[in-house]
């Protein structure tokens, strides 16, 4: 491992180190290597254009597949953001189309409650009317039996 704190290369455990882990330092000098000669040594002009145009052919054949992959990509991100858009305006409409059956719900409740007072209060009405009328009559046939009616009030 590169300790960058440090600065240097940590080795683990030799029993715990696979045939991968061995041969990662002579990969590393190799590496070190290729990159010192390049460094030191500049590249034959020649060589450097073999290497130019192998890139670029390289980057021509690759350009085609890699602008499909862009596109199916944009496609796929396109496709994700409508389907997003969609389920949001269908949670909405679900939403107002909840609130609009619970609003009609507690409208019918009301009308339902205002009934019920309605019809209690002609009940109300009725029994005090009835009652009245109990006491008239009541009071008429005191008055014919003669009897004084003016205390009953």
């Amino acid at each position: 491992r590169i300790d960058h704190r440090a600065g240097c290369l940590r080795f683990g455990d030799p029993k715990l180190e696979s045939d991968a882990m061995r041969s990662q330092l002579t990969t590393l000098s190799k590496q070190l290597e290729a990159v010192c000669l390049s460094v030191l040594q500049p590249p034959d002009p020649t060589q450097r254009d073999a290497a130019r145009t192998a890139l670029y052919s390289r980057v021509r054949a690759t350009l085609a597949s890699e602008h499909a992959a862009i596109l199916e990509r944009k496609n796929l991100i396109e496709k994700r953001k409508e389907e997003t858009e969609r389920l949001a305006q269908e949670k909405i409409k679900q939403e107002k189309k909840q609130k609009s059956a619970e609003e009609k719900a507690r409208k019918i409740e009301e009308e339902k409650r205002l009934v019920k007072e309605q019809k209690l209060r002609e009940r109300e009405k009725q029994r005090k009317i009835q009652k009245e009328m109990e006491a008239m009559e009541k009071k008429k046939y005191l008055q014919a039996m003669g009897r004084n009616t003016e205390a009953m009030t």
